[in-house]
Protein backbone atom coordinates (compact mmCIF):
# COMPACT_ATOMS: atom_id res chain seq x y z
CA UNK A 1 0.00 0.00 0.00
CA UNK A 2 0.65 3.60 0.16
CA UNK A 3 1.15 5.41 2.84
CA UNK A 4 -1.19 9.00 2.68
CA UNK A 5 1.82 10.93 4.89
CA UNK A 6 5.37 10.99 3.25
CA UNK A 7 6.86 12.63 0.76
CA UNK A 8 7.42 12.39 -2.98
CA UNK A 9 10.94 12.01 -4.53
CA UNK A 10 10.65 13.23 -8.00
CA UNK A 11 13.96 13.42 -10.45
CA UNK A 12 13.91 15.50 -13.47
CA UNK A 13 11.75 17.50 -11.55
CA UNK A 14 12.06 21.35 -13.69
CA UNK A 15 11.04 19.14 -17.09
CA UNK A 16 8.05 19.12 -18.30
CA UNK A 17 6.62 15.84 -17.07
CA UNK A 18 8.60 16.33 -13.85
CA UNK A 19 7.01 19.80 -13.02
CA UNK A 20 3.16 18.10 -13.36
CA UNK A 21 4.51 15.37 -11.02
CA UNK A 22 5.25 18.19 -8.39
CA UNK A 23 2.14 20.01 -8.99
CA UNK A 24 0.23 16.91 -8.47
CA UNK A 25 1.32 15.39 -5.90
CA UNK A 26 1.60 19.11 -3.90
CA UNK A 27 -1.99 19.49 -4.79
CA UNK A 28 -3.03 15.92 -2.77
CA UNK A 29 -0.94 17.93 0.36
CA UNK A 30 2.47 15.72 -0.08
CA UNK A 31 5.16 17.45 0.46
CA UNK A 32 7.85 16.76 -2.73
CA UNK A 33 11.41 16.33 -3.12
CA UNK A 34 12.50 18.02 -5.88
CA UNK A 35 15.55 16.58 -7.85
CA UNK A 36 17.20 17.88 -11.02
CA UNK A 37 20.50 20.20 -12.04
CA UNK A 38 19.49 23.63 -12.12
CA UNK A 39 19.62 24.81 -8.58
CA UNK A 40 17.95 28.24 -10.17
CA UNK A 41 15.46 26.37 -11.41
CA UNK A 42 14.97 24.13 -9.18
CA UNK A 43 14.69 27.27 -6.31
CA UNK A 44 12.12 28.82 -8.70
CA UNK A 45 10.11 25.27 -9.09
CA UNK A 46 10.20 24.99 -5.01
CA UNK A 47 8.55 28.56 -4.43
CA UNK A 48 6.10 27.95 -6.99
CA UNK A 49 4.91 24.70 -5.05
CA UNK A 50 5.04 26.07 -1.69
CA UNK A 51 3.39 28.98 -2.69
CA UNK A 52 0.34 27.40 -4.57
CA UNK A 53 0.21 24.48 -2.53
CA UNK A 54 1.30 25.07 0.91
CA UNK A 55 3.45 22.14 0.93
CA UNK A 56 7.37 21.72 1.96
CA UNK A 57 9.34 21.47 -1.30
CA UNK A 58 12.96 20.61 -0.69
CA UNK A 59 15.40 20.96 -3.42
CA UNK A 60 18.54 18.41 -3.80
CA UNK A 61 20.70 19.63 -7.21
CA UNK A 62 22.48 16.34 -8.67
CA UNK A 63 23.24 15.56 -11.92
CA UNK A 64 22.49 11.62 -11.94
CA UNK A 65 24.96 11.33 -15.56
CA UNK A 66 27.53 10.54 -12.43
CA UNK A 67 28.19 7.00 -11.27
CA UNK A 68 28.23 8.24 -7.42
CA UNK A 69 25.31 10.49 -7.46
CA UNK A 70 22.47 8.48 -6.37
CA UNK A 71 24.18 6.78 -3.48
CA UNK A 72 24.98 10.57 -2.62
CA UNK A 73 21.70 11.63 -3.64
CA UNK A 74 19.93 9.28 -1.14
CA UNK A 75 22.14 9.56 1.22
CA UNK A 76 21.41 13.51 1.47
CA UNK A 77 17.94 13.08 1.84
CA UNK A 78 18.04 10.34 4.25
CA UNK A 79 20.19 12.80 6.65
CA UNK A 80 17.87 15.32 6.83
CA UNK A 81 15.05 12.98 7.90
CA UNK A 82 12.53 12.90 4.86
CA UNK A 83 11.02 9.76 4.71
CA UNK A 84 10.37 8.94 0.93
CA UNK A 85 6.69 7.08 0.18
CA UNK A 86 6.75 7.51 -3.34
CA UNK A 87 9.62 7.41 -5.67
CA UNK A 88 8.91 9.22 -9.34
CA UNK A 89 11.86 7.87 -11.65
CA UNK A 90 11.08 10.37 -14.48
CA UNK A 91 14.88 11.88 -14.87
CA UNK A 92 15.77 10.79 -18.87
CA UNK A 93 16.78 11.85 -22.06
CA UNK A 94 17.48 10.84 -25.77
CA UNK A 95 19.99 11.18 -28.47
CA UNK A 96 18.87 11.69 -31.66
CA UNK A 97 20.95 10.96 -34.29
CA UNK A 98 22.80 7.68 -36.32
CA UNK A 99 24.62 5.22 -33.14
CA UNK A 100 27.41 5.31 -35.18
CA UNK A 101 28.03 8.84 -35.58
CA UNK A 102 26.48 10.12 -32.43
CA UNK A 103 28.46 11.89 -29.61
CA UNK A 104 30.15 8.63 -27.06
CA UNK A 105 29.64 11.20 -24.24
CA UNK A 106 26.06 12.01 -24.42
CA UNK A 107 25.42 8.12 -25.11
CA UNK A 108 27.05 7.13 -21.75
CA UNK A 109 25.31 9.79 -19.72
CA UNK A 110 22.34 8.18 -20.98
CA UNK A 111 23.17 4.72 -19.58
CA UNK A 112 23.68 6.63 -16.57
CA UNK A 113 20.62 8.44 -16.01
CA UNK A 114 18.12 6.28 -18.08
CA UNK A 115 19.25 2.78 -16.88
CA UNK A 116 22.11 3.37 -13.89
CA UNK A 117 20.49 5.51 -11.80
CA UNK A 118 16.75 4.68 -12.14
CA UNK A 119 17.89 1.28 -11.25
CA UNK A 120 20.25 2.13 -7.92
CA UNK A 121 17.70 4.83 -6.91
CA UNK A 122 14.91 1.68 -6.91
CA UNK A 123 17.27 -0.07 -4.68
CA UNK A 124 17.93 2.51 -1.99
CA UNK A 125 14.94 3.53 -1.86
CA UNK A 126 13.13 0.43 -2.05
CA UNK A 127 14.66 -1.33 0.31
CA UNK A 128 13.70 1.37 3.10
CA UNK A 129 9.71 0.80 1.79
CA UNK A 130 10.06 -2.80 1.78
CA UNK A 131 11.71 -2.06 5.21
CA UNK A 132 7.99 -0.56 6.34
CA UNK A 133 5.68 -2.63 4.56
CA UNK A 134 4.43 0.46 2.47
CA UNK A 135 5.35 3.21 -0.35
CA UNK A 136 5.48 3.53 -4.62
CA UNK A 137 7.95 3.75 -7.36
CA UNK A 138 6.79 4.63 -10.46
CA UNK A 139 9.28 4.61 -13.46
CA UNK A 140 8.63 6.77 -16.70
CA UNK A 141 9.52 4.56 -19.81
CA UNK A 142 7.78 5.03 -22.71
CA UNK A 143 6.25 3.44 -25.60
CA UNK A 144 9.13 2.80 -26.98
CA UNK A 145 9.91 -0.09 -24.69
CA UNK A 146 7.94 -2.19 -27.08
CA UNK A 147 10.57 -1.94 -29.92
CA UNK A 148 13.79 -1.35 -31.61
CA UNK A 149 13.96 2.45 -32.28
CA UNK A 150 16.42 3.56 -35.21
CA UNK A 151 18.08 6.82 -34.59
CA UNK A 152 17.57 6.75 -31.10
CA UNK A 153 18.82 3.39 -30.37
CA UNK A 154 20.00 3.67 -26.85
CA UNK A 155 16.81 5.64 -25.91
CA UNK A 156 14.63 2.84 -27.10
CA UNK A 157 16.73 0.17 -25.57
CA UNK A 158 17.07 2.07 -22.28
CA UNK A 159 12.95 2.30 -22.19
CA UNK A 160 13.00 -1.42 -22.77
CA UNK A 161 15.26 -1.94 -19.57
CA UNK A 162 13.08 0.47 -17.43
CA UNK A 163 9.93 -1.71 -18.09
CA UNK A 164 11.42 -5.40 -17.49
CA UNK A 165 13.40 -3.57 -14.46
CA UNK A 166 9.61 -2.64 -13.41
CA UNK A 167 7.85 -5.75 -14.15
CA UNK A 168 10.45 -8.20 -12.04
CA UNK A 169 10.68 -5.60 -9.67
CA UNK A 170 7.10 -5.13 -8.98
CA UNK A 171 6.68 -9.06 -8.81
CA UNK A 172 9.46 -9.10 -6.18
CA UNK A 173 7.92 -6.46 -4.31
CA UNK A 174 4.13 -6.95 -4.41
CA UNK A 175 4.15 -9.35 -1.38
CA UNK A 176 6.08 -6.81 0.82
CA UNK A 177 4.02 -4.19 0.74
CA UNK A 178 5.50 -1.85 -2.32
CA UNK A 179 3.78 -0.84 -5.29
CA UNK A 180 6.19 -0.71 -8.41
CA UNK A 181 4.88 0.68 -11.61
CA UNK A 182 5.78 1.36 -15.56
CA UNK A 183 4.09 4.60 -16.86
CA UNK A 184 4.47 4.27 -21.08
CA UNK A 185 3.52 6.90 -22.68
CA UNK A 186 3.54 8.00 -26.30
CA UNK A 187 4.68 11.35 -27.69
CA UNK A 188 4.85 14.03 -24.90
CA UNK A 189 4.47 17.85 -25.93
CA UNK A 190 7.42 18.81 -23.21
CA UNK A 191 10.86 19.99 -24.08
CA UNK A 192 12.25 16.74 -24.14
CA UNK A 193 11.88 16.75 -27.85
CA UNK A 194 14.33 19.73 -28.43
CA UNK A 195 16.91 18.31 -26.36
CA UNK A 196 17.21 15.30 -27.84
CA UNK A 197 17.76 17.36 -30.87
CA UNK A 198 14.39 16.22 -32.32
CA UNK A 199 12.16 18.62 -32.38
CA UNK A 200 11.41 18.03 -36.39
CA UNK A 201 10.79 14.65 -35.95
CA UNK A 202 7.17 13.49 -36.59
CA UNK A 203 6.60 12.53 -33.21
CA UNK A 204 7.56 15.14 -31.34
CA UNK A 205 4.80 16.99 -33.72
CA UNK A 206 1.72 14.93 -31.89
CA UNK A 207 2.31 15.11 -28.48
CA UNK A 208 -0.07 15.37 -25.92
CA UNK A 209 -0.37 17.04 -22.65
CA UNK A 210 1.91 16.54 -19.49
CA UNK A 211 -0.89 16.70 -17.02
CA UNK A 212 -2.68 13.89 -18.69
CA UNK A 213 0.31 11.29 -18.60
CA UNK A 214 0.69 12.38 -15.61
CA UNK A 215 -2.49 11.69 -13.87
CA UNK A 216 -2.37 8.46 -15.48
CA UNK A 217 0.75 6.91 -13.87
CA UNK A 218 -0.79 8.52 -10.12
CA UNK A 219 -3.49 6.13 -10.81
CA UNK A 220 -1.68 3.30 -12.30
CA UNK A 221 0.66 3.27 -8.69
CA UNK A 222 -2.49 3.83 -6.60
CA UNK A 223 -3.73 0.24 -7.86
CA UNK A 224 -0.47 -1.17 -8.68
CA UNK A 225 -0.53 -1.83 -11.76
CA UNK A 226 2.58 -3.20 -13.20
CA UNK A 227 2.46 -0.91 -16.55
CA UNK A 228 0.54 1.59 -17.77
CA UNK A 229 0.32 2.42 -21.99
CA UNK A 230 -1.45 5.74 -22.07
CA UNK A 231 -3.68 6.22 -25.01
CA UNK A 232 -5.87 3.78 -27.26
CA UNK A 233 -3.79 4.51 -29.98
CA UNK A 234 -0.39 3.57 -28.37
CA UNK A 235 -1.44 0.53 -26.40
CA UNK A 236 -2.60 -1.09 -30.03
CA UNK A 237 0.75 -0.30 -30.85
CA UNK A 238 2.27 -1.98 -27.86
CA UNK A 239 0.08 -4.83 -28.21
CA UNK A 240 0.45 -5.12 -31.90
CA UNK A 241 4.63 -4.46 -31.26
CA UNK A 242 4.23 -8.55 -30.13
CA UNK A 243 3.14 -9.64 -33.49
CA UNK A 244 5.22 -7.10 -35.80
CA UNK A 245 8.47 -8.76 -36.37
CA UNK A 246 11.18 -6.68 -34.94
CA UNK A 247 13.33 -5.77 -38.05
CA UNK A 248 9.69 -4.39 -39.49
CA UNK A 249 9.04 -2.61 -36.12
CA UNK A 250 12.73 -1.13 -36.44
CA UNK A 251 12.02 -0.08 -39.90
CA UNK A 252 8.95 1.96 -38.82
CA UNK A 253 11.03 3.18 -35.84
CA UNK A 254 13.69 4.49 -38.62
CA UNK A 255 10.78 6.45 -40.44
CA UNK A 256 9.47 8.14 -37.99
CA UNK A 257 12.87 9.06 -36.39
CA UNK A 258 15.32 9.95 -39.52
CA UNK A 259 17.27 12.73 -38.78
CA UNK A 260 16.79 13.17 -42.87
CA UNK A 261 13.14 13.43 -42.73
CA UNK A 262 13.44 16.92 -40.41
Amino acid sequence: MIAETGAVLITGATGGLGREFAAQYAAEGRDVVLVARSVAALDALAGEVRERFGVEASCFSCDLSETSAPRTLYEDVIGTGIQVEILVNNAGFAVDAPFAESDPVRQRGLVEVNIAALTELSRLFGADMAARGHGGILNVASVAAFMPGAYMATYYASKAYVLSFTHAVHAELRSRGVHVSALCPGPVDTPFWERADAGATLLARIGVPPARIVSAGRAALRRNASQRVCGIAWKATAFAMRLVPRGLAAEVAAHLQNPAAK
